[in-house]
């Protein structure tokens, strides 16, 4: 695709630290409007990515890097159309939601009645205008990534980078930042790009890039990735796994493989394997479980590895 239908075009990025490669040949396109995830568990790159992409990282290779109408050679054209929320809270504490955006004003060059105009309309459209004398530390988790957000907004840009945003929040506060994200897109055409180690939160989005060890293993809509996957998944587990499924390697005649201390089966009719199954081997069986596939069991059918959110591919 040509550039100017993308606000992000990446072609062919590599990274590395001394001799370890984290990106290996990624390439990615993100048409404006879109909601785009980076699902991947940790050490996937997907930080390096979103480092890159927030011009914190010079890449060591790439062929084109093209953010809103700017190119990897003007970074700073490139840091006047993104706004970036990071994983890790960058307010100031001891200062009101007032001041923690009017002093990012001043850094982005607004002052005066233009910058008091647009602090009042994010901090209303954040739902946050009735608590702007409220110093951070007081607030909840929640309105504090509210206020992240208004911050990296403040500026008007047409790129919104968000790095792990809901990290540590309970879910009910997620499912409140998503449905504010959701409307933020829809009526501004805002597109939006998110680093995620969670496959229900990737699920939401437009498009996915699916990272294991720095390589694009997938990408597509999370509704075509899941579709690849041929039928439910039957997860079995057993006192002694080996016994089980050599048994029923042996009844079915065919693989099965062993996936987090149990056997995973994915096929069209798994529940009629399961009947079978509790049939002739009740009495080994401690659990089994049925379920439709996520993006989750896309990886692992991609990778031929458990998602292990918190250490990387297992």
């Amino acid at each position: 695709m040509m550039q100017t239908e993308n606000m992000i075009q990446i072609m062919n990025l590599t990274h590395c630290f001394g001799k370890t490669r984290v990106l290996s040949q990624v390439s990615l396109e993100v048409p404006r409007g879109a909601w785009f995830a980076c699902l991947g568990p940790n050490g996937s790159g997907k930080t390096t990515l979103f480092k890159i992409l927030s011009t914190q990282l010079i890449p060591t290779e790439v062929e084109v890097l093209w953010m809103g109408g700017a190119s990897l050679k003007n970074p700073n054209g490139i840091r006047q159309k993104i706004g970036v929320v990071f994983q890790h809270p960058s307010l100031d504490e001891k200062l009101t939601v007032f001041e923690n955006l009017k002093y990012q004003g001043f850094l982005q060059g607004l002052e005066g009645h233009v910058l008091a105009v647009r602090i009042e309309a994010l901090l209303k459209r954040v739902h946050l205008w009735d608590r702007k004398d409220t110093r951070i530390f007081e607030l909840s988790g929640g309105l504090k990534r509210r206020c992240e957000i208004a911050k990296a907004l403040l500026h008007q840009p047409s790129i919104l980078l968000l790095d792990e945003p809901t990290q540590g929040l309970d879910p009910a506060i997620r499912k409140n930042i998503w449905s504010f994200l959701k409307e933020l897109q829809a009526e501004n055409q805002m597109t939006l790009l998110m680093t995620t180690h969670s496959t229900q939160e990737a699920e939401s989005a437009d498009r996915v890039i699916i990272l294991n060890q720095g390589v694009c293993v997938a990408m597509d809509s999370p509704q075509n990735l899941i579709a690849q996957i041929s039928g439910d998944i039957l997860e079995i587990a057993s006192a002694d796994i080996e016994k089980l499924h050599r048994a029923l390697e042996q009844k079915f005649s065919e693989k099965f493989e062993i996936l987090n201390g149990k056997i995973r089966i994915e096929k069209l009719n798994s529940h009629q394997y399961l009947q079978d199954i509790m049939k002739d081997f009740h009495e080994q069986v401690s659990s089994a479980t049925l379920s439709r596939p996520t993006l989750e069991d896309v990886f692992i059918q991609k990778t031929g590895a458990g998602f292990n959110a918190e250490g990387g591919a297992s």
